[in-house]
């Protein structure tokens, strides 16, 4: 996750690769846009405006994943290995859309 800077970024994409390596440390190209929605951010919820995400997947080049900016920890998981309960709530909606995208590939299966 991350905001976009007019002052560095030239577009969406641009930005969407600005903030993994800024977030993660991760070399990545080839943004694909899968999709947008509103996230009922904390930083924001008492405010009239919600921030709107657009989501995109991304190739890894390479960097080692680490911590960084403003999330709690970086992990690899291989398709099929994740639940939705490993997503917070706010961010469920963005993990189904990048579900639909790889097919019903992502989720664990209950």
């Amino acid at each position: 996750g991350g905001f976009t800077d007019p002052a560095q970024d030239k577009s969406m994409e641009e930005a969407a690769i600005r903030e993994v390596k800024e977030e993660t440390g991760l070399d990545v190209i080839e943004p694909k846009y899968v999709g947008s929605t509103f996230v009922n951010d904390w930083r924001y919820r008492s405010e009239q405006d919600k921030i709107m995400t657009a989501l995109f997947v991304l190739k890894y080049t390479g960097g080692t994943p680490k911590a960084a900016d403003d999330i709690e920890f970086v992990t690899w998981k291989k398709f099929g290995e994740l639940s939705e309960t490993e997503v917070s709530e706010n961010h469920r909606p963005l993990l189904h859309m990048l579900n639909d995208y790889f097919n019903n590939e992502i989720l664990r299966l209950p």
